[in-house]
């Protein structure tokens, strides 16, 4: 399944969970409770993630970027996205299949979570959108804390523009703002594993991580897409 990046659904319920038993059977759980979903006004379409061990985010000086504490358990991203804000994007649907017992207790933990706010797409070609799909692509996930979230995120979009995109491999980001001004999220996608890789040895893409860092607080992984659900196709007026 794919489900493509538009500026059309701005909100988006962003949670991270650190799981020591098999991400597969959350994922599982969280992608059923989303069919609930389908028939509530807004929705467009949800996606999980898994973080990678083998690839990792990387430092200016070519170091890799400390693993965030829990990172021996496994890390699941939520990202599920909405065409304006509601009551029903205050929680996700791990949340929901945590608190119904669908799992069991201690199985997962909810580390950070909210909704967000789109703030731009980036693409090769400098705007537009782009397409998350369960295919042989990557994700680059970054969650940050800062006091001026707005100005942190604000040099990523900026390094997205000017240099990333320009990356071979590079397929599109979303710029994610919490409504306190405290929390943003960074969301690239790379054509493959390999691209990645090559990505990490680029200057300019390893400056602009590097120089994020002094900005804001970041916790970052690279992540498979496992699982993806798009809002079914609505009828079409008249």
């Amino acid at each position: 399944m794919r489900f493509t990046l538009t500026g059309a659904a701005p909100a988006v319920h962003v949670a991270a969970w650190e799981t020591t038993g098999d991400p597969a059977a959350v994922i599982a759980a969280a992608r059923g409770g989303a069919l609930r979903w389908d028939g509530l006004p807004g929705f467009a379409g949800a996606a999980w993630f898994t973080r990678r061990r083998d690839l990792h985010p990387v430092r200016r000086d070519g170091d890799a970027v400390p693993a965030p504490e829990g990172a021996a358990a496994a890390r699941i991203v939520e990202l599920v996205w909405w065409e304006r804000p509601a009551g029903h994007t205050a929680t996700g649907a791990v949340d929901r299949a945590v608190a119904s017992g669908a799992l069991p207790d201690g199985r997962a933990v909810r580390v950070q979570g909210g909704l967000q706010h789109l703030q731009g797409i980036v693409t090769p070609s400098g705007a537009g959108e782009f397409t998350l799909g369960e295919d042989g692509g990557v994700t680059l996930v970054l969650l940050g804390e800062s006091e001026d979230a707005a100005a942190a995120l604000a040099y990523l979009m900026t390094a997205a523009e000017e240099t990333v995109r320009f990356v071979p491999g590079f397929v599109g980001g979303a710029f994610l703002l919490a409504e306190d001004g405290t929390r943003l999220t960074e969301v690239i996608r790379w054509a493959s594993p390999e691209a990645f890789r090559a990505a990490t040895a680029d200057e300019g893409f390893r400056s602009a991580l590097g120089r994020a860092s002094a900005y804001v607080k970041v916790d970052g992984g690279v992540y498979t897409t496992r699982a993806v659900h798009p809002a079914p196709a609505r009828p079409s007026a008249g």
